[in-house]
């Protein structure tokens, strides 16, 4: 391993404790409300949720907490951005470029996963199906809270880690001089 790959990997890992530390505890209650506020139009009955200082909360057309999801396991930016600049030789454009399209595809999956707890809950709660399609893509995306951002990030830079199995452009061969 190479010293820039060294060093790669230590800004990554310092930007990872940085993010969980200073930066993610101040956004995380504003990440939260806009997907509120994005999830609360899609809602019936009258459910409304609310964000606290920890959790989500979805309460059902009595007033009664139906899920509590803690904004805690929320937290897969800075897994992201370390992971995206410390990828070698990626031009840093193409890494800004990545890193967005991956942070748009976590919040999606965050919006999923949020309307999946308000499915499941009122499933739950009105005694219908509890072994579902959506029970199982649940669990399926809470088991994977952290190993999506992986998957992301492999499949968005495989090429500049793996260099080697990447499509080699066409060179022409050299012509033959007399």
């Amino acid at each position: 391993m190479t010293a820039s790959r060294i060093l790669l990997l230590i800004i990554g890992v310092l930007i990872l404790i940085g993010w969980n530390v200073a930066v993610w505890p101040y956004v995380v209650n504003s990440y939260a409300q806009l997907l509120v506020s994005i999830l609360q139009p899609l809602v019936s009955d009258e459910t409304q949720l609310q964000v606290t200082t920890h959790e989500v909360i979805v309460y059902d057309h009595k007033g009664t907490p139906i899920v509590q999801k803690s904004l805690d396991s929320m937290n897969e930016f800075g897994l992201l951005l370390a992971l995206f600049l410390a990828v070698p030789l990626m031009p840093f454009s193409q890494r800004m470029q990545r890193l967005l399209l991956a942070l748009g595809i976590q919040i999606a999956l965050h919006i999923v996963e949020l309307s999946l707890l308000i499915w499941i809950a009122y499933e739950f709660y009105f005694g219908i199906n509890k072994q579902s399609f959506a029970y199982w893509l649940l669990n399926l995306l809470m088991a994977g809270n952290l190993i999506f951002p992986i998957l992301l990030w492999a499949l968005l830079s495989w090429r500049f880690w793996l260099p080697k199995l990447a499509p080699q452009p066409h060179q022409k061969p050299k012509e033959a001089r007399p």
